[in-house]
């Protein structure tokens, strides 16, 4: 499977996904995406930069500490949720790709578990595309 099909696959199978991109670390440029209707790029990109400073943030190791949560491997979670009122945004470190993060814009009503798993499955599906 491609990349591009992986992402159309996230699109389908994350609730109430709304956009999923590939973003690289480095520089911030979405390399691929899915849409469910047109975003403006600059959307994307906002959505990229957001992605990017909350998954490299400093104080992220620090609060998942403080919280007891033990991530996957030291310092590295697997991907983080921020509810707001109008989406529901994941954003998630690209399994076995370091230097690229995957951005997914859902609705508000998606349920926490069912977005993480179908998530989690995703970042394998797109993990295998990219070998």
């Amino acid at each position: 499977m491609s990349l591009q099909a992986t992402l159309d696959a996230g699109l389908t199978d994350v609730p109430d996904c709304q956009a999923v991109c590939c973003v690289d670390f480095a520089s911030g440029i979405v390399l691929a995406k899915s849409l469910r209707r047109p975003m403006p790029q600059e959307a994307l990109d906002r959505l990229a930069a957001i992605g990017a400073k909350v998954l490299e943030s400093a104080a992220l190791p620090a609060t998942l500490a403080a919280l007891g949560v033990q991530p996957r491997a030291p310092g590295l979670p697997a991907f983080v949720c921020v509810v707001g009122r109008q989406a529901t945004l994941v954003f998630a470190r690209a399994e076995n790709v370091p230097d690229q993060f995957l951005c997914y814009s859902c609705g508000i009503g998606a349920g926490f578990v069912a977005l993480s798993a179908a998530i989690d499955l995703n970042r394998r599906q797109i993990a295998q595309a990219m070998q």
